[in-house]
């Protein structure tokens, strides 16, 4: 039969019954197909996925491999076409100067250089010789975050400044938009800096990159400021208190909650007046906070604006012993002195004058005035060295009464504070109670050690008498005179077991 004889059969079969079949036989054949070229494409694109990963995950074990042998990802091919035998040879040549520089071998380079090449070639790739907890020493802290929410960062110039909320984030965000000449553009936007910082993270120049992916690299400059690991819980402790947090805070909640509940059955049946939960901070003492830490720590979970109170040590911007991804960190305590010894060892200016944060303006006295060691106003080193120990323990007191109602501080203490009210107590009445200084260590055992390691960075160190630069001599004398203030208060509220410096 031809062709067009078998098409008008098939024609002449459409309204019959043998026809509904064949066509229903061939709709299932066709959906049926259909089905199958599903399946083959969605199992295609797995295997597509899996091979990428997989691909992904080499190139990152290789970069960081090449970046613990100290070899720059650039001078592959592979994972960089622009580099040329030029820039690999200008690379050697440089290294093998400053190892020159560094035996002696090079007698017309001055003292100054030397010192200065040592600790650039640190910042490299040579391993620090930082001192680690003993095992398990810091078992029972903190989960840290992963990376840091503060971050500026300069494709351009390469220069990415990190800091944690409630130890440095609004200085550090200052500081970089004075060293960009955009801070007077910042403030005209608004007068939190921050909303300017996250207007700036649109553009791709100050799009915000990780330490891990960048710090490792010998064109990029990194540096970090951290806070007294105290002084910051004192200051998580009164914004978690006075601000929406401790309403986002559930461990915290439970406890307050709990309080509330046993105020009014200890009213001995008389009604107790009820407290509106929006007032619920005013309630929190440094002793509930810490207790909610620890909750928070035994069954660790996320909430919102926590990286206000969770250890400001991360797991993106370490100082890793292996030097592979170096991270400078400068005391915000000592933070005009830090950024000389800083520019003159990195060869980036900048700049503090005239900044400030009102975090650290309301703020009760204590071992040193930290808004003058900021500015620059009153030098730390101009302290006395003698810790001061209160006699008096505020942890259990709550927020609302640990504040004075006016600017002068002479008023009696009020049952509510408002923003402008000046905190009563220096920040050591908050570790009095051995009880509460135990639980505080043990959480924050990891700032601890951040704060050792930052000391014990091979900048901050003074060269031998005959090779440190002059105008940078007493400016590490001062750094190193807020370590070892610090040094003493670890020692004093958590014990020489926590002593974790050099």
């Amino acid at each position: 039969m031809s062709a067009v004889a078998s098409k008008r059969a098939r024609s002449g079969l459409k309204g019959t019954k043998i026809g509904r079949v064949r066509r229903k036989v061939r709709g299932q054949r066709c959906k049926k197909w259909f089905n199958f070229r599903h399946v083959l494409v969605a199992v295609g694109a797995f295997v597509l996925l899996a091979s990428l990963t997989t691909r992904l995950e080499e190139d990152d074990k290789m970069i960081e491999d090449l970046r613990k042998a100290e070899i720059h990802p650039s001078r592959l091919g592979k994972l960089n076409k622009s580099a040329t035998d030029g820039q690999i040879r200008q690379d050697s040549v440089a290294r093998r100067k400053i190892a020159d520089n560094l035996t002696g071998t090079v007698s017309s380079q001055t003292k100054h250089q030397q010192w200065k090449s040592q600790t650039q070639l640190n910042h490299v790739g040579v391993a620090q010789n930082n001192s680690a907890p003993e095992s398990n020493q810091c078992a029972g802290s903190l989960r840290r975050p992963k990376y840091n929410t503060v971050t500026l960062s300069d494709l351009q110039s390469k220069v990415l400044a990190v800091g944690a909320p409630k130890g440095g984030a609004t200085i550090t965000t200052q500081l970089m938009l004075k060293h960009w000449n955009l801070i007077d553009v910042a403030l005209e936007y608004s007068t939190w800096v921050h909303d300017y910082r996250n207007e700036m993270y649109k553009q791709k120049q100050f799009r915000p990159q990780k330490c891990k992916d960048v710090c490792g690299l010998a064109q990029w400059t990194c540096f970090k400021i951290i806070r007294s690991p105290f002084d910051r819980a004192v200051s998580s402790f009164i914004h978690t208190s006075r601000t929406e947090i401790f309403r986002k805070f559930p461990e915290l909640l439970k406890l307050l909650k709990e309080k509330v509940s046993q105020q009014q059955s200890e009213s001995g049946g008389v009604a107790a007046p009820s407290i509106p939960k929006r007032q619920w901070g005013t309630l929190v003492t440094f002793e509930l906070f810490i207790k909610a830490l620890r909750m928070r720590q035994l069954k660790f979970r996320r909430s919102p604006l926590d990286d206000h109170f969770l250890p400001q040590a991360d797991d993106d911007c370490l100082i890793e012993s292996s030097g592979a991804r170096f991270v400078d960190h400068i005391p915000l305590e000592a933070l005009e002195a830090s950024l000389v010894v800083f520019n003159e060892t990195r060869g980036i200016f900048l700049n503090s004058t005239d900044l400030t944060s009102h975090h650290y303006v309301v703020k009760g006295s204590t071992s040193m005035d930290r808004t003058n060691a900021i500015s620059g106003k009153d030098r730390p080193e101009k302290a006395s060295n003698q810790l001061q120990h209160p006699s008096v323990d505020v942890s259990s007191i709550p927020s609302a009464r640990l504040f004075v109602k006016g600017s002068n501080g002479s008023a009696k203490l009020g049952k509510s504070a408002s923003p402008s009210a000046k905190l009563a107590f220096p920040y050591e009445s908050f570790f009095v109670n051995t009880a509460v200084n135990a639980e505080f260590c043990a959480l924050y055992c990891q700032d601890i050690l951040l704060y050792a390691n930052m000391c014990n960075q091979d900048m901050f160190q003074l060269p031998a008498e005959s090779d440190k630069p002059y105008h940078v001599n007493n400016e590490i004398e001062v750094i190193q005179g807020i370590c070892g203030r610090e040094r003493k208060r670890i020692q004093l509220i958590c014990g020489d077991s926590y002593d974790f410096f050099q």
